[in-house]
């Protein structure tokens, strides 16, 4: 009697699977497609991304060998996010060599404004126009840029800190110049050359400071931070 009945009960449950089958074939049919299809233009994007990335490669690798700014504009015109930021990038290192840094100036700050790049290429941009603007524009501002890039987790927070004990410097206040470069030199996250300057500029700058020298703003000149680090990219002391 259990024979039969399992029998029966398998009868059933076939009758119930094929029933849903005819009902639902179409759904599950067209599931199983766009599963297909979808996992089939993924990849299909991805190699066509690789494709286009390397091609854009080649082209900027180009327009840096032409050493044109005006070729290398174009080209940032042309292509998209980091690509043209780079080209931008050795546009303004073009202009600053040519003794046109108000337009290496606007180049940093498009790429500083633009969203589509990558937050360490904007923070970059901001510190390479901050350096050129050093000594140039009101102090009060360039503090205000400068202390918004020295928070804990900033790339670039030690330059942005050296920087700003150069403005604080040559606005003759020795003090807060001195406390901005112990900030540097007593953390072990800053780079090894980042702390050397600062330890050496500490000591002239607390003695000035002690003795109420005026500071000597072609000192700061020659002293200018260029070699700006990502603080998490540095080597460990």
């Amino acid at each position: 009697m259990s024979d039969v009945m399992q029998e029966v009960n398998d009868e059933l449950r076939q009758q119930r699977l094929e029933a849903f089958w005819i009902e639902n074939r179409n759904w599950i049919i067209g599931g199983i497609i766009l599963a297909i299809l979808t996992t089939a233009g993924l990849t299909w994007w991805r190699g066509y991304t690789y494709k286009q990335d390397m091609a854009r490669t080649t082209q900027l690798i180009a327009a840096v060998k032409s050493d044109d700014a005006k070729t290398l504009t174009d080209f940032a015109a042309a292509s998209g996010k980091n690509h043209a930021a780079l080209a931008k990038f050795s546009a303004a290192g073009l202009h600053v060599k040519n003794g046109n840094p108000a337009r290496a100036i606007e180049l940093y700050g498009e790429i500083a404004g633009s969203m589509s790049v990558d937050r360490e290429l904007r923070d970059l941009a901001k510190i390479l126009s901050l350096n050129i603007r050093l000594g140039t524009e009101d102090p009060k501002k360039l503090h205000k840029e400068l202390a918004a890039m020295s928070g804990n987790k900033e790339p670039y927070r030690f330059t942005a800190l050296e920087m700003d004990a150069l403005v604080y410097a040559g606005e003759g206040n020795m003090k807060e110049a001195a406390a901005k470069l112990e900030a540097i030199s007593s953390s072990p996250d800053a780079p090894e050359d980042s702390r050397m300057r600062a330890t050496t500029l500490h000591e002239f700058y607390a003695a000035s400071a002690n003795e109420n020298v005026p500071f000597k703003k072609d000192v700061a000149a020659d002293k200018k931070p260029v070699d700006a680090k990502p603080a998490d990219k540095a080597a460990k002391p």
